[in-house]
């Protein structure tokens, strides 16, 4: 079939000469014809299918299998409405975009009805399958459709579903499917192991395709959990009425009239003899069987949970029900230990914010686990916040705070261990109560009440830290995903001693892949772990996966106040930079040896000395730090980027900073410093003149001060040029920042002042150079 590149306007059809000559919209397509035609794209849109790695020929064919499903009008409508609404989002000089950009592929291939079905098709697979399970089912519908010695790879079909993936992720479709497969298979039992039967998944989908172009009647399915996204494909898309049987025959669900028999009957798995049988069934056209997975995360066994074993097969929850979807009966019996839960979220909020204010009441040990010092992060905050977010928490929240106002500074940290032991004696699970062999890594329970626990604190604080303006709801296997994490963690480091006791739990684990709150957020709402990325990527600040884009805020607005530097943003879409899709950006690399081992926390790791006054001299200018330049490199496996300072004139400062430096040079600055409440004082008069008693013993043992007051720029590119022991200082008064110093080793102290509150998007971004 050949190609004839134009220079034709984009808008035009992808496949604009099948389209509207040998493109039969009804009987049987002649393909030996067909194979004769010429597709026709333009060169504008050739361009975007080869930066998405979607190959021509893959796209084509999938017209052919959008040609065999039927949009019933509020289909179309979804479809429609879903398109329209899809946003992007510009980071700083609008170099790098995120989400769905106004010339993203996608909008493209919708210019036809056949190519708004393959969107869909695509989108609502990606959305509750994993990528390689929806390649196979498109490989085996374009099998099922076309009569070709020539199908294209399954890493071609899988390019084209990453291409559509996160195009539905904030309508109602994941809820109802993942609201349906429960009704199918009830929510104790509501999870696969291993994955589904692709061909009898292409299958079912090419007779739904029959029912909604009216070939057929009805059809009967019968099969696990996977089935109730049929059914939900079959209502959101097409319009069909379906009807749920249990096992005695009876309507657990219906979308038709009682008077009516539905286009689409489920039955319970091993129950197609039933057909027939039950009252409100007639003699149907079809049935089909999908292959029965085996059961994987059975909240009623005590099935082992391993780092990555999930449920596969999944749609999104919503906020006031995820707990409950994700552990079942044993949320519920977490809740009926009310008083000790509450204890526990409360003790562990005021070790938080202990830890953030430095408050030697506590003994916490090394601090630089914890990276997050915003203020919903801690304390009165975390609670009000956690409960805001999760209204499952919301009985629990005044008994929480009750405790919390209860719990002395000196006596959180042992309360904290005390009830989660208490915790660990009720639940009496492997890893709670193990056997006299060893325990094993993999020896998590999902029974754990512990870990449980665990994982709602740190659900909590992860989502202290996310900006979720066009966010979907989390996915199912994105909290068990978790869960998986946290008992990894539990098992790897159980007998293993540490200055902050049980608390460490709970805290960012370098040794843990996917402790890291980027990452984090990314299992959460895409069901990716660190695993799935490139083990080359060091520090990413943006990564894109499952049609989810998970970014740092400083991409949006360099700045290193506290409520902003860690935030993360959540939107459905992907990387975008020169109109080309990326999956990760990170930060550009640095060749100091040094530096790296320091942003890994390693102690022995000693500040690097300043580069000179002329330096020291240009972060203190306001008239030099006056804008950033986007400097954003191509390489094999990401985007690299870094701000470039520029001043005045708009000529370079050689000075500059990238985001992830800059968010871990903020959270190592921070919570080093213990001021009393009465020595606080107001940020914009937050700095100051040290003491004489404390000049006069900076004098005695030798050690410089050196005190920095500069704008926005100049202290972004200060956090990520002078090392470790930095102190960034907040309203923390100027004798407690250089107390704290003086117990360091360090022959240098440097307070960096935010007395200068002024935002970096005051300032005129350049463009990328």
């Amino acid at each position: 079939m050949p190609l004839n590149l134009t220079l034709d306007d984009e808008s035009l059809p992808l496949t604009r000469s099948i389209a509207n000559e040998n493109f039969p919209q009804q009987g049987q397509i002649d393909w030996v014809s067909l194979s004769r035609g010429t597709i026709n794209f333009s060169f504008g849109v050739l361009s975007r299918l080869s930066a998405a790695s979607v190959d021509p020929y893959t796209l084509s064919l999938g017209h052919f299998i959008g040609s065999n499903f039927q949009f019933s009008c509020t289909g179309r409508q979804n479809i429609e409405q879903t398109l329209r609404g899809l946003k992007s989002f510009g980071g700083v000089g609008d170099v790098l975009w995120f989400g769905f950009g106004v010339k993203h592929l996608i909008r493209a291939i919708s210019v036809t009805e056949q190519g708004a079905m393959l969107v869909a098709l695509c989108a609502t697979l990606a959305e509750c399958f994993p990528d390689e399970i929806s390649a196979e089912v498109l490989s085996h519908l374009a099998k099922g459709t076309a009569d070709l010695k020539v199908v294209p790879s399954l890493s071609e079909w899988r390019s084209l579903v990453r291409c559509c993936a996160g195009t539905v992720a904030t309508t109602p479709f994941p809820l109802r499917a993942e609201t349906l497969m429960g009704v199918h298979v009830g929510i104790a039992t509501g999870s696969s192991v291993g994955n589904p039967d692709p061909h009898g998944l292409a299958e079912t989908l090419l007779g739904i395709g029959k029912l909604s172009r009216g070939v057929w009647k009805s059809i009967t399915i019968t099969g696990p959990r996977e089935v109730g996204w049929i059914a939900a494909v079959a209502e959101w898309l097409f319009g069909l009425t379906v009807t749920i049987l249990n096992e005695d025959g009876d309507v657990k669900y219906s979308s038709s009239r009682i008077d009516h028999v539905a286009s689409i009957i489920i039955l319970p798995e091993n129950t197609s003899e039933t057909v027939g049988k039950a009252p409100m069934l007639h003699v149907v056209d079809k049935s089909f069987e999908l292959r029965t997975a085996l059961d994987l995360f059975n909240l009623n066994s005590s099935v082992p949970l391993g780092g990555d074993n999930v449920t596969r097969i999944c749609g999104r929850v919503k906020w006031h029900q995820c707990l409950h979807a994700a552990f079942g009966i044993h949320f519920e019996k977490l809740m009926t230990m009310k008083t000790t839960f509450c204890e526990i979220f409360a003790s562990a909020s005021r070790v938080f914010k202990a830890i953030a204010n430095c408050n030697k009441d506590i003994q916490t040990g090394d601090s630089s686990r914890n990276r997050l010092y915003t203020d919903r992060s801690f304390g009165i905050g975390l609670i009000q916040h956690s409960a805001n977010w999760l209204p499952e928490l919301s009985p629990a929240a005044s008994t929480i705070q009750n405790c919390y106002d209860n719990t002395p500074d000196a006596e959180a940290r042992s309360k904290y261990e005390a009830r989660l032991a208490l915790l660990a004696v009720s639940c009496k699970c492997r890893l709670c109560d193990p056997p006299k062999s060893r325990v094993r890594k993999d020896d998590a329970d999902l029974r754990c009440l512990v870990v449980i626990t665990e994982t709602i604190i740190v659900l909590c604080r992860l989502l202290s830290t996310l900006e979720l303006v066009e966010s979907p709801f989390p996915l199912l296997r994105g909290i068990q995903k978790l869960y998986g994490v946290q008992a990894t963690r539990r098992c790897r480091f159980r007998d293993q001693e540490t200055d902050m006791g049980a608390v460490v739990h709970i805290l960012d684990d370098p040794r843990v892949e996917g402790t890291a709150p980027l990452l984090a957020a990314l299992s959460l709402f895409a069901g990716r772990s660190a695993l799935n990325l490139d083990k080359n990527v060091i520090w990413p600040c943006a990564v894109s996966a499952g049609g989810i884009c998970v970014y740092l805020n400083t991409l949006h607005e360099p700045s290193d106040d506290k409520e902003v530097v860690n935030q993360i943003c959540v939107v459905p879409g992907q990387i975008e930079c020169n109109e080309k899709p990326f999956y990760c950006v990170e930060d550009w690399p640095y060749s100091n040896e040094n530096l790296s081992r320091w942003l890994d926390g390693q102690a022995e790791c000693r500040m690097r000395e300043p580069t000179g006054d002329e330096r020291w001299t240009k972060m203190t200018n306001s008239s030099l730090m006056c804008s950033v330049k986007v400097e954003v490199k191509e390489t094999v496996r990401s985007l690299a980027i870094r701000y470039n300072i520029m001043d005045d004139r708009n000529q370079p400062t050689h000075l500059s900073f990238s985001p992830m430096l800059l968010a871990q040079g903020a959270s190592h600055s921070r919570g080093l410093v213990h001021c009393p409440e009465s020595h606080r004082v107001q940020p914009m008069v937050a700095s100051g003149s040290p003491s004489e008693e404390l000049l006069k013993r900076l004098e005695e043992t030798g050690i410089t001060f050196r005190l920095l007051k500069a704008p926005v720029l100049g202290r972004c590119a200060a956090l990520t040029s002078f090392g470790h022991n930095l102190i960034l200082q907040e309203n923390e008064c100027l004798d407690c920042c250089i107390k704290s110093a003086l117990s360091s080793d360090s022959t240098e102290i440097i307070v960096i002042s935010q007395t200068e509150r002024g935002s970096a998007s005051d300032s005129v971004f350049s463009e990328n150079r």
